[in-house]
């Protein structure tokens, strides 16, 4: 039996367009399991008849942890089986252990747009067909008329965020509710796209190199520099930058590259082994 398009296994080489690009458009399930894990083989049959019965709003990327340690260890893998939810290219939610499929359902509908609506349906056609303006449009149309569905605007900042239309991405999550801006997810979305518009209009990598090779204490610039690592997903490269400007001077900026290093932080889901060795950095570099 041919495997659903929407179930990949995936390696360290491939995990960033599997899933950390692909998370832009779509709810990937991340998850870690081993052929000798007993709760894995159980928990694997319930993860692809759920990516079926969504239809294309999911993905499921399965790594084997017995052969890509350098990814468990990177994203703090403990026990098997571990599933991360990502979206937007950062961690929204995650589960160790077997999960009855109601919970993981549940889990699943927190950060995936109801299909019930048939136009809702056509604008999801319609973007993955690459008719993104038509997409969006659609997508503004439902809100007319169900103006509180959080789903629904998250679809829609994610879609407006990859057409690198800022202002509109953010007048999308304003609208929230606040129930929805208590959520990992929201605060990951809102550090996104705050990095994004600190460096779309800035200067180049090549130039901010440069200016950071001619003076080392060019603080502004590798602030900069900092924000282009960020978006680029070099989040260790950004975050080392930051700890620099730090230790050479703690007050630059008020206090900016600190919260910058907060917001990756919420980038990163607020958990694994990146987090959790670079808030130790900072944590010693701040005492």
């Amino acid at each position: 039996m041919q495997q659903s398009p929407n179930i990949v296994d995936s390696d360290q080489f491939t995990f960033d367009a599997d899933v950390i690009e692909a998370s832009n458009h779509q709810l990937i399930l991340v998850d870690f399991w081993a052929e000798w894990c007993g709760p894995c083989r159980s928990l694997g049959p319930i993860l692809e008849q759920l990516i079926e019965e969504y239809d294309g709003a999911l993905k499921l990327v399965k790594i084997n942890a017995d052969e890509q340690q350098n990814l468990c260890a990177h994203y703090g893998v403990r026990s098997l089986p571990t599933v991360y939810f990502f979206k937007d290219g950062a961690v929204v939610e995650q589960f160790m252990g077997l999960q009855q499929e109601q919970d993981i359902r549940t889990l699943i509908d927190k950060h995936v747009a109801s299909k019930v609506d048939p136009a809702l349906e056509l604008a999801i056609s319609e973007y993955e067909s690459g008719e993104h303006e038509k997409a969006i449009s659609t997508l503004r149309q439902l809100l007319e008329s169900d103006s509180e569905n959080d789903q629904i605007k998250q679809l829609l900042a994610g879609w407006l965020s990859t057409e690198g239309r800022w202002d509109e991405t953010r007048t999308v999550i304003n609208s929230l509710s606040q129930e929805a801006k208590e959520t990992p997810e929201y605060r990951a979305f809102v550090a996104r796209l705050d990095f994004n518009e600190s460096a779309s209009d800035g200067p180049s990598d090549d130039v901010l190199f440069e200016a950071i090779r001619i003076d080392e204490n060019d603080l502004e610039s590798r602030c900069q520099l900092a924000d282009r690592l960020v978006i680029q997903q070099r989040y260790a490269d950004a975050m080392d930058q930051l700890l620099e400007v730090i230790q050479r001077d703690r007050t630059f900026k008020d206090d900016a590259p600190r919260e910058s290093m907060i917001r990756i932080f919420h980038m990163l889901g607020g958990s694994g082994e990146l987090v959790s060795r670079y808030r130790s950095l900072l944590a010693r570099t701040l005492n």
